[in-house]
């Protein structure tokens, strides 16, 4: 409440004309708080509940969710990242605009010199032949990362020897001290398997240094467990890969089938250890493949582009913003 209180305040003493918040609890109050009513009030709900605090799949997905409706309706319009979240929102009083997911296409399409993607490489003791697969992400066990490293263990042992797995995250930064044991589990995971030296773990990086790996890697991994309301939620990352040239394998889950097709836009695999095995596998493959691969990263590109960040400002936020003023 403190929080809320001393951010009230700061509101009072700015007076603008439109506060833009990005949802999270008791996000309903502020408005209550501010005694100037002058400004226009727009809540950004970017997610579902996914996530326990203790980094298990959310069991009450339904009720946090009516909580959030609750707080919505005190806001004079409301922004939703996609149609669920939009139905979560209904019925409303507000007005829901929809915004998409988003990057930042300068930073993930910077062209990098070779010289200096090896550099980058030799820090990670990777070779110019070596072919690297990205993870990018959380490493909550409710992402079920481990079962990624398996399924990348079954890709080593079917003969693609010279390939190496980038594990780029840690866990949320209210979490962090969980982060140690989350990642010491993980490597022994990688000793189990017999592949510890195949696999590189950054930890938790800022957005940028993490952005600037993606730059050394060959193919994108995201995986989202089927059942959770993992599979309803659009994962940044896929767009990032798709949107820095990197070949994306993703299973066939709701919220990435929507973006990859499978063999157009990047390679669209099972749910099951195995079948991930094999959707590395094949993008490995398409590697092998320079035109198959450029073919498919520029189709990739064409059907994301319009998710840069800037696009998103321009056609979906000021319009809104100019509606909500008048």
């Amino acid at each position: 409440m403190q929080f809320l209180t001393q951010l009230a305040a700061k509101l009072e003493e700015a007076n603008p004309d439109i506060v833009h918040v990005f949802h999270f609890r008791w996000a309903g109050l502020l408005p209550l708080l501010v005694r100037k009513r002058k400004a226009k009030w727009i809540l950004d709900v970017r997610t579902i509940h996914v996530e326990n605090k203790r980094l298990q799949p959310e069991r009450h997905v339904l009720f946090k969710t009516r909580l959030t409706w609750m707080e919505s309706q005190l806001y004079d319009h409301i922004f939703a990242l996609t149609p669920t979240i939009k139905k979560y929102l209904e019925p409303s009083i507000r007005p829901i605009s929809l915004v998409p997911l988003g990057a930042s296409a300068s930073r993930l399409r910077k062209r990098v010199t070779p010289e200096e993607r090896q550099r980058r490489r030799n820090e990670l003791g990777l070779s110019e032949e070596a072919k690297v697969l990205l993870y990018s992400g959380s490493l909550s066990p409710s992402r079920r990362v481990d079962l990624l490293i398996r399924a990348f263990a079954e890709v080593v042992k079917n003969g693609f020897s010279n390939t190496f797995l980038l594990i780029v995250g840690g866990v949320r930064s209210t979490d962090s001290d969980k982060e140690i044991p989350i990642i010491t589990d993980l490597k022994n995971l990688c000793i189990e398997l017999g592949i510890r030296d195949r696999v590189h773990f950054t930890g938790w990086l800022p957005y940028t240094q993490a952005l600037e790996l993606y730059h050394l890697a060959d193919v994108g991994v995201v995986f989202l467990p089927k059942g959770t309301p993992y599979e309803l939620q659009p994962p940044t990352k896929l767009i990032e890969y798709m949107m820095a040239g990197l070949l994306a394998v993703g299973n066939d889950v709701f919220a990435i089938s929507q973006y990859i097709e499978d063999g157009n836009t990047g390679v669209l695999c099972g749910n099951s250890l195995d079948e991930l095995a094999n959707g590395m596998a094949r993008a490995l493959q398409i590697t092998e493949h320079p035109e198959w691969l450029e073919k498919i990263k520029r189709t990739a590109y064409a059907q994301v582009q319009e998710f840069d960040w800037g696009n998103i400002v321009k056609n979906y936020v000021l319009p809104t913003y100019l509606q909500v003023l008048r």
